[in-house]
């Protein structure tokens, strides 16, 4: 009777973690790119127009040049 409640138990939370995880990952990952950038829109190009941005900052306290690390990053063509 045990084993048979432990299997019922763990099945349903396996066809849960299955079913559900993917697309709350996915709605995870939309709301940390909105969280760390302040808008929303394709997450790639914004994620990584975020990391650019940090990226010269950086640059620019350390006296170095501000040329985009990435080709394509300011003009979408990610």
């Amino acid at each position: 009777m045990l084993v048979s409640i432990f299997a019922v138990t763990f099945s349903l939370l396996l066809t849960g973690l299955i079913k559900y995880l993917p697309q709350h990952l996915q709605l995870m990952k939309r709301r940390s790119v909105y969280y760390l950038s302040g808008q929303e829109g394709d997450d790639e190009v914004v994620l990584w127009q975020w990391i650019d941005s940090g990226i010269n900052a950086a640059k620019e306290r350390l006296g170095f040049g501000t040329k985009p690390i990435m080709r394509g990053i300011h003009n979408n063509e990610l």
